[in-house]
């Protein structure tokens, strides 16, 4: 015969389960979330070398700045175009269905200055 002790036990244990579970599924769609904008923000570095007949200069590994703020980089200066970086930014983030409000700068690292956003 199960007493109260051993049903709220058993309840603590399938709560504490659940509070695991659910807290680890959001710490892996995160952590997905963050794959899926670095593999991105790569493909837009491509196009965007690309765009500058340029398929050598390597792009840099993307830094996540803070939890919804990325960096990409390159190894050397390059032309950006405003229009080409927002229609491949646009298609970019459309292929990764991600949400649809967002900032793109674009910061001169000589100088910190935003040069486009």
């Amino acid at each position: 015969m199960i007493n109260k002790k051993k049903i709220f036990l058993m309840l603590c244990i399938a709560f504490a389960i659940f509070c695991f579970w659910n807290f680890s599924k959001s710490e892996n769609n995160n952590e997905l979330f963050s794959k899926k904008v670095k593999v991105a923000l790569r493909a837009i570095g491509h196009q965007i070398l690309l765009s500058n007949k340029d398929s050598i200069t390597l792009i840099l590994p993307v830094n996540k700045i803070t939890e919804n703020k990325y960096q990409i980089s390159f190894e050397k200066h390059l032309y950006i175009n405003p229009e080409i970086l927002v229609s491949v930014v646009k298609n970019a983030f459309q292929k990764s269905d991600f949400p649809k409000n967002y900032f793109v700068e674009v910061i001169q690292c000589a100088t910190n200055d935003v040069v486009y956003s």
